[in-house]
Formats: structure tokens, sequence, C-alpha cells
């Protein structure tokens, strides 16, 4: 009889430390968790570019402090679970929606989804600013959506090529030659060489 106690003992003990190893495991995963989450809030909260995570039905499963502050809108109305048009309706009323007819462009974002193609474009706000759009399908549905403020780059984009237009309309229409040579290759005295001839 004692060595059915004994073994009895031995297997409450066992199952007692099964049970406190299991607890100290769940407690490490929930730790482990809770670092992983605090790092992925960290980085979507501190990318250049305005994010929004969809589900497969067009609802907003997550957004970023980016997108908030691009477009002017408050935190608590994009929210989980709004709707495309709501966001849509929601950066009309902020004065922040693009120079596009909304409905068109809410109906062109959902067909690209729904054949799962992905898209880029480039759109200016009504106050000047040029954002790029990146559309991107998730496996399993859903997509992901960057929006990326591109202004500065655009308008120096703009300026070259008003430049490269100008320097084209010189040469095609001014009567004589032109020679054209490369001022860093140019054999100019420097300020030191003229002192030292005079």
């Amino acid at each position: 009889m004692n060595s059915i106690v004994l073994l009895s003992m031995i297997l409450a003990g066992a199952v007692v430390a099964m049970c406190l190893i299991d607890g100290l495991r769940g407690r490490r995963s929930e730790e482990l968790l809770r670092r992983q989450n605090i790092l992925l809030d960290a980085a979507l909260n501190n990318m250049t570019q305005g994010l929004n995570m969809f589900d497969a039905t067009g609802r907003l499963v997550l957004s970023n402090a980016r997108y908030v502050e691009m477009y002017g809108l408050s935190a608590a109305s994009v929210k989980p679970g709004v709707t495309v048009r709501e966001l849509v309706e929601l950066r009309l009323a902020a004065g922040t929606f693009f120079k596009t007819d909304p409905q068109q462009y809410a109906q062109e974002l959902m067909s690209s989804i729904v054949e799962r193609k992905p898209t880029r474009v480039t759109r200016e706000l009504a106050d000047g600013r040029f954002i790029t759009v990146v559309n991107q399908p998730m496996a399993g549905g859903g997509w992901v959506v960057t929006h990326e403020d591109v202004t500065e780059r655009w308008r120096a984009e703009r300026e070259l090529e008003n430049t490269r237009n100008f320097l084209h309309t010189v040469v095609e229409n001014v009567p004589a030659a032109i020679m054209v040579k490369d001022a860093r290759k140019l054999n100019c005295p420097s300020h030191h060489n003229v002192q030292d001839a005079s």
C-alpha cells in the first residue's frame, strides 16, 4: 500500500510540475507576443508612408499614425471596421481627397482588389501635394495600401523636364551653330595661378 501512495504522490507531483511548466510557458509566450506587438506598433507608426490594411470585405483592419496625419483625419474616425467608401468620405470632409472623382476612385480601387491586381498611381491633392498610392493584394484576401508624399520629388522632376524642354527649344531655334562644352573639363586658370603670373 505504501508503494501505491508513493506512486500516487509522485504522479501528482509530476502533474503539478507539468502544470507549473505549462503556466510558465504561457506567460513567456504572452510576454513574447506583447513585445512583438510593441515592436510592430513602433514600426508601423514610424514609417514615412501612410498605411492601411483591409480585409477581403473592404473593411479596415489597421492603419498607422502617418496616414491619419497626412490627410488631417482624427484617429478616432480611422478605426478598424470602416470601409473604403467611409475613408473617402472622411477625406472629402477634411478637404484632403485627390483631384479626382471620389466614386470613380473607390470603384477603380475595388475593381483592382477583386481582380487581385496590384496598382501604383500618383495623384494630386487640392492643396498641391502629390501622393503615390500603392495597392498590394495579400494572400488569402484583403490588401495593403501605402500612401507616400512625393511632392518634392514630383516638383523636381517637373522642373527638370521644363529645363530640358527650354534647352531643346533654344537649341532648335538659334540660327547659328552652338558649341557646348562641359564646364568641368575646361582648363581655366585658377585665382592662385593668375596672381603668380603677374
